[in-house]
């Protein structure tokens, strides 16, 4: 079972309070684990501000975890909650861990070592068939305003794969003939030479007058 007698007769370590914990986790923590903890972490400590860290159960930790799902932010791309569910787990085991590092929480009483993490729901998201793809150039490219532009702009996003900052990112620095930078990332992205001529070609031709940008 993991007890030793030691354990039986040992006085368990005086932990602090969640108020008091969680300050001394978050400023150990990267930039961007806080991030992704930080919500999870307010949420704990005005939850149970003046409550030990060795007090609450599992069955209250599960109980919050459903709390953290069933009000999650939902979109078109959401799968019912679990991702901030897995948020909230690691966030507690993060705290748990340093607990038990300080030795404020011996390993058997710490409560988050066996909190489930839901499983994860498969995405909504799937890629447009050809077919479809097709279908949306050929309208690009016969009607609108500046069908040459919008063609343009999706067979750059089709080569890259950039995202939309990609393409408002992009500058005439940015271009050769072997490949296109994102300004937002830095990151060259590969494409036909072609591409990088005809984005070119464009901006030439639609240079501002007293603006090169």
């Amino acid at each position: 079972m993991g007890i030793t007698a030691a354990d039986l007769v040992d006085t368990p370590p005086a932990a602090p309070t969640f108020a008091e914990a969680i300050p001394r986790v978050w400023a150990r923590l990267s930039a961007g684990t806080a991030r992704t903890n930080g919500t999870h972490f307010d949420l704990l400590e005005s939850r149970w501000p003046d409550r030990s860290l060795t007090e609450p159960t599992r069955h209250e930790l599960e109980e919050l975890a459903y709390t953290v799902q069933s009000t999650a932010r939902t979109n078109r791309a959401s799968r019912g909650g679990t991702s901030a569910v897995e948020h909230f787990v690691s966030a507690v085991r993060c705290l748990y861990r340093y607990a038990e590092e300080a030795g404020w929480v011996r390993p058997q009483d710490n409560p988050a070592g066996r909190s489930p993490i839901p499983s994860r729901r498969s995405s909504h998201r799937y890629a447009i068939p050809w077919g479809q793809v097709a279908e949306i150039c050929q309208v690009a490219a016969t009607s609108g305003d500046d069908p040459e532009l919008d063609s343009l702009i999706l067979r750059f996003h089709l080569e890259t794969a950039c995202r939309r900052g990609g393409a408002l990112a992009l500058r005439p620095q940015d271009l050769d003939l072997t490949c296109t930078k994102s300004r937002r990332t830095g990151a060259p992205h590969r494409c036909a030479p072609t591409l990088s001529r005809a984005a070119s070609d464009t901006r030439e031709q639609r240079r501002p007058a007293l603006s090169d940008h």
